[in-house]
């Protein structure tokens, strides 16, 4: 678990203590006795882990994304390939992602956060080439050597991100693209 939400704490709080907790949570997290990541809470030191049961098939899953390089598999035939249901795969995929161990481009496809920081480049360096500076899907997909069922909801998934901006030729890379951290683009 990588920590709690407001309402998860208030919920172990009799009504009347409720109406206190936000103050006493900001004072928290100002003195670093809890720490904020985005909306979830959890004490210094507190290191996230999955399930063993749920390890196991995370560390499949990355194994499976490793040996594909930047071609991700779609969701289906990971799942296939694991012997596991997708809606059931994708609710621990969706846990792994929260832990920021796998990014979650679109319904169908997941990805290594590094994949995709490597994919951001690759996109960067192809508009670069473009003598307008624009990245076209056809130059992107071939450069990166992913399928055609990959490259528009990851381009999307840039988009999303602010990462890329589509415009009517193509898309642009957005100037200031290399403040972000991988982490934000993934």
């Amino acid at each position: 678990m990588i920590g709690l939400a407001h309402n998860e704490i208030a919920s172990t709080l009799e009504a009347g203590d409720r109406p206190a907790l936000p103050a006493a949570l900001d004072g928290l997290v100002r003195t670093e006795r809890v720490l904020r990541r985005s909306a979830l809470l959890h004490l210094p030191g507190h290191v996230a882990r999955l399930r063993p049961a749920d390890a196991v098939v995370y560390d499949t899953v990355r194994a499976v994304l490793e040996e594909a390089g930047l071609d991700q598999p779609r969701l289906t035939v990971l799942a296939e390939r694991l012997g596991r249901q997708p809606d059931e795969l994708r609710r621990l995929l969706d846990k792994v992602g929260r832990l920021g161990w796998l990014v979650r481009v679109s319904n169908s496809y997941y990805a290594l956060p590094e994949t995709v920081a490597e994919l951001a480049r690759i996109a960067d360096a192809v508009a670069r080439e473009h003598p307008d500076g624009l990245l076209t899907v056809g130059r992107f997909r071939e450069t990166a050597g992913i399928g055609r069922n990959l490259t528009m909801p990851l381009l999307e998934f840039f988009d999303g991100r602010g990462f890329t901006v589509r415009i009517e030729a193509g898309r642009r890379i957005r100037a200031d693209w290399r403040v972000l951290a991988p982490i934000e683009l993934a």
